[in-house]
């Protein structure tokens, strides 16, 4: 995942000409102040991208696993979800996120492209496994869908209470290695569930790029758990089709 100019991108997205994506780093501003989404800093990382027109849509973000599909390009929240999926173009699509998973996905042949927010929440509801649904349910065939994963808290910084370890070992069993104790603490490792999310679900492993970045350790991007609930600012992952 290369840096330009302060914006992060995925090598796997990138080989398409007529899609665009990007991930904005502090340096753009945050994209969320006092619970209030900030537009104009928005439209501003866009105009960065050379993408000035389009509309950008939003999901509300509630930790939960709700995919809406797009067909108004005005911009916009849609409350209630955490996903977004359209074959719209001149429109973007964004995740705001500060430790959460932000995931970005593309059928390279029925040019359908989505959004993901899943945090630990979302991902113990498998939104991951719903927004494959989705594109199935729209004619793709899972073997053409592209994704990445980009930059939120990793295992080396992610300590939880017990019982989420837990948890995740209740709703997926069958994972290897997405949690680590060290020093009588329990690391869970979102990142990994989010991988393994997509190979269950039969995507192809050389489809999938991670970034890597933990957000709390890489003051390039903003971090819930690194500045607090009161200072965090947002990032945003964008991906629509010129």
């Amino acid at each position: 995942m290369p840096l330009t100019q302060n914006i992060f991108t995925f090598n796997n997205l990138s080989s398409f000409p007529s899609l665009y994506h990007a991930v904005s780093t502090v340096q753009s501003g945050s994209m969320k102040d006092n619970n209030n989404i900030n537009f104009k800093n928005i439209q501003k990382f866009l105009e960065t991208i050379n993408i000035k027109k389009n509309g950008i849509v939003l999901g509300e973000q509630v930790h939960g696993n709700t995919i809406a599909y797009v067909t108004d390009v005005r911009p916009r929240v849609i409350p209630g979800t955490d996903g977004l999926l359209t074959i719209k173009s001149n429109c973007s699509l964004g995740i705001l996120t500060a430790d959460c998973v932000p995931l970005l996905f593309y059928d390279k042949n029925k040019k359908i492209f989505g959004a993901v927010h899943a945090g630990y929440k979302g991902l113990s509801k498998q939104i991951i496994k719903h927004i494959i649904r989705d594109f199935q349910k729209l004619g793709c065939n899972i073997k053409d869908i592209i994704v990445g994963i980009g930059p939120s808290i990793g295992v080396c910084c992610y300590d939880v209470a017990k019982d989420r370890i837990e948890l995740f070992q209740r709703i997926f069993p069958d994972y290897k290695n997405i949690y680590k104790k060290q020093d009588e603490k329990y690391f869970l490792n979102l990142q990994k569930i989010a991988v393994c999310n997509l190979l269950e679900q039969d995507i192809p492993e050389e489809n999938i790029e991670m970034a890597n970045i933990c957000t709390n350790d890489n003051s390039n991007f903003f971090s819930y758990r690194r500045e607090g609930a009161e200072k965090s600012g947002r990032f945003i992952s964008v991906i629509g089709l010129i």
